[in-house]
Formats: C-alpha cells, structure tokens, sequence
C-alpha cells in the first residue's frame, strides 16, 4: 500500500478498510509502520482490522524487516509541518552523512515528485546536495519537470558549484 501522510484519518469504515487491505499489502516497513498506526488506533474496530492484517501476512511468513534510523528519517522526511523546518533539516543531514544508505535514501527521494517542494525547501535542499558533493543528483534534476521558479533555483545552484 502506498504511503500518503502516514496518519489515520477519515471515518473509521475508510480506517478499517485501509487496515484490511494492508493483508494483501507487501511485508516492508511502510506496511510494518502502517499497522503500527492502526494497532494504535482510538477504535477497537480499527485496530481488530489491523491485527487481521498482521495475521494474514504471518501466514505468508514474510522475511523479517530491518528498519534504521536513516530509513526512518526519509520515510517520514515530507510529513513535517513548514513551520517546523524539519524537512530541510533532515535532507541536509542525509547529505552530510554520506552513508551508503542515506546516499540510497536521498536518490530515491530525489527520483520522486520534488515539486510539491516549496520553493525555500527546495533550494536549502539543492544547495545540501552541491555542498556535499553530490552534484551527479543534482544534474539530473534538469531533465526532470519542474516549474520554472525551480528550474530558475536549481540554475543558481549550478552556476555557484
């Protein structure tokens, strides 16, 4: 099941059929992450739906999931408030960090919608990737569609690297 915000939300019919669906769903820490919220859930139906979902897939007998802190950090890196400044913040610490699975992790964000980016999040992010070293990402993005205010950004960021 794809991830949207990670929080429940809608009526609990909406919450109980996404729990029930999660059963079909792949063994991976989105799903791991997912039930983890329905098992949490105010609402005993909800999370007897969830617990369903963890039967189902114990019988499939999936192999176990490892989850790091890095994994973490970029599963839950759009889910911040603007205000918080938290998504930048956590982008530039990928960056900085440079491990093979922060590098792995910053690659499969930058591969998704970076347009729903706000403009200031967007160049604080570019601007990480150049300043680490990582300007093989960040010349990719041209070939991508973005707006032209982005484009406009990540021009500048060029140009200074």
């Amino acid at each position: 099941m794809d991830r949207n915000d990670g929080l429940m939300r809608g009526s609990r019919t909406q919450r109980i059929a996404e729990m029930r669906a999660l059963g079909n769903a792949e063994w991976n820490a989105g799903t791991l992450l997912h039930l983890h919220i329905g098992l949490l859930d105010h609402a005993e139906d909800v999370r007897s739906a969830a617990l369903t979902a963890v039967l189902e897939i114990s019988r499939r007998k999936p192999k176990p999931v490892t989850i790091s802190p890095v994994m973490l950090l970029s599963y839950c890196l759009f889910d911040w408030t603007v205000a918080s400044g938290n998504t930048p913040r956590i982008f530039r610490f990928l960056a900085e960090l440079g491990t093979t699975e922060a590098n792995e992790a910053i690659e499969a964000i930058m591969e998704g919608p970076v347009e729903h980016l706000r403009n200031d999040d967007f160049e604080e992010i570019i601007s990480a990737l150049a300043e680490n070293g990582k300007m093989e990402t960040v010349k990719r993005l041209p070939n991508r569609k973005i707006s032209a205010t982005k484009n406009k950004i990540l021009r500048g960021v060029l140009k200074r690297s």
